[in-house]
């Protein structure tokens, strides 16, 4: 007998497609399609849609999208807007005040936020809002302040590239909001060593920072923040100046307390430091036993001390020291290690370093050597030979590999999944294709 599915309720069709889903939440993908089939169930996934991305570069969305988006998706939990141009604060506010279930609002270029308007309509906007981040935007002191009025439980918060705002409008903002567990302030020239000081005495509660391109902090920012911020995980300090000198009141200050350990601290992205030299980098990692990623790509100051490091971090899992071409080796004692990633890409690694990694690093899954000048053939095949669970290599411009290396490593380890070759004619489509049948990929990057 046939059924007219269509007379069917609206509450079946959500549980249909909840069960549909697998979970309690339906993907993206899901509702594009399923939004195909009728203008009806168009109407009930857009109903039941929690993320909602945006992107406007053909000056069409304005302040009427957020309206429509608001009253037809509404349980709305994230959405993502990037170069809405058009956008302005009155569309935004509407938006924040009738999608009463979102948690998460990104904005990137847009330029229409700013002034002393509010961006909360009144007590009731936004109270399950705990992600709020922008980037090259305008920010003000007093959009700022606004933000702290509202007293919305925001747990993270970006303000990249939108550095209109003052030290002290943000001292305000997290004296307000201090359990903070994201703050990402990249790009931000104002701050300074001692701004960081003030900054980090109310983030006690603080997980990730963001301070990349922040070229006026030193080292002294960076142990500002390991003692004044008991739970920080991890760190990303990328273009600062770590290692350069700073003023001594504000260092002196600082170090006093610095012979406490930062047991909490698992991650440190310091690359792209120009100043950093081997002393500042084994005074950071002394303080940091429990780090297990650290990355200090292009910071050419760095020789000798990536052994003593090491060392003195021995769960350190993943290591970068790509572009640092003083770096010859890792340490040359026998001690394992628990490298799991190694990027050496252009480092000053030789056959003897290779050599001592190969040995210590028993649990190495990937590495990558490319444009490495002084590595050899037989280095490589003592390293294919001896890392058992090796899963991808990259070779990419060493000139002194032999050009049969590629089809020798697949075969004698199997567990290679991918491998990019000493140069682009190594290896032919018909031979990648073969290669492909072993489980690996042979590709150009």
């Amino acid at each position: 007998m046939d059924r007219n599915y269509d007379e069917l309720p609206e509450e079946i069709w959500e549980l249909i497609l909840h069960r549909l889903s697998g979970d309690h939440d339906i993907h993206h993908q899901q509702l594009e399609s399923l939004s195909s089939v009728s203008k009806r169930l168009l109407s009930l996934t857009d109903r039941l849609r929690r993320r909602f991305t945006v992107v406007d570069q053909t000056y069409i969305i304005h302040d009427r999208s957020l309206v429509n988006l608001s009253s037809k998706c509404l349980r709305l939990q994230e959405i993502i807007m990037l170069k809405c141009i058009m956008i302005t604060m009155k569309g935004v506010r509407f938006m924040l005040h009738n999608s009463p279930n979102l948690r998460s609002v990104s904005m990137c270029l847009i330029s229409n936020i700013h002034g002393t308007d509010s961006l909360f309509v009144d007590v009731t906007s936004g109270r399950c809002l705990s992600e709020l981040h922008f980037s090259d935007s305008d920010i003000s002191d007093e959009f700022l302040d606004s933000i702290v009025k509202a007293r919305v439980p925001l747990k993270s918060v970006c303000f990249s590239d939108s550095g209109s705002y003052s030290i002290d409008g943000l001292l305000r903002f997290l004296h307000v909001y201090h359990s903070l567990k994201f703050l990402d302030l990249t790009k931000s020239y104002q701050l300074c060593d001692s701004s960081i000081v003030d900054l980090s005495r109310y983030l006690r509660d603080l997980v990730s920072i963001k301070l990349n391109s922040c070229h006026k902090l030193t080292h002294t920012s960076l142990f500002a923040l390991l003692v004044n911020c008991p739970f920080l995980e991890h760190v990303e300090m990328e273009h600062a100046s770590l290692g350069k000198e700073e003023d001594l009141n504000t260092i002196i200050n600082v170090l006093y307390n610095v012979h406490t350990k930062s047991s909490s601290m698992k991650s440190l992205n310091l690359g792209w430091n120009s100043h950093m030299t081997d002393e500042c980098l084994l005074k950071i990692t002394s303080i940091c036993p429990n780090l297990t990623q650290l990355d200090v790509s292009s910071c050419s100051g760095i020789t000798r001390s990536v052994g003593e490091v090491l060392k003195s971090c021995p769960k350190i899992e993943h290591l970068s020291i790509q572009d640092c071409g003083g770096v010859k080796n890792i340490g040359l004692n026998m001690l394992p290690l628990r490298l799991k990633k190694l990027n050496m890409a252009r480092s000053g690694v030789n056959d003897e370093g290779l050599v001592g990694i190969t040995v210590r690093c028993n649990d190495l899954v990937k590495i990558d050597l490319e444009g490495c000048q002084h590595v050899t053939t037989s280095a490589v095949k003592f390293m294919v030979k001896n890392c058992e669970k090796l899963r991808e290599v990259d070779l990419m411009g060493c000139p002194n590999l032999h050009v049969y290396i590629v089809d020798w490593m697949v075969h004698t380890r199997p567990s290679l999944r991918k491998l990019v070759p000493p140069s682009y004619a190594v290896t032919s489509e018909s031979q990648r294709q073969l290669i492909l049948r072993h489980g690996c990929q042979v590709c150009d990057k």
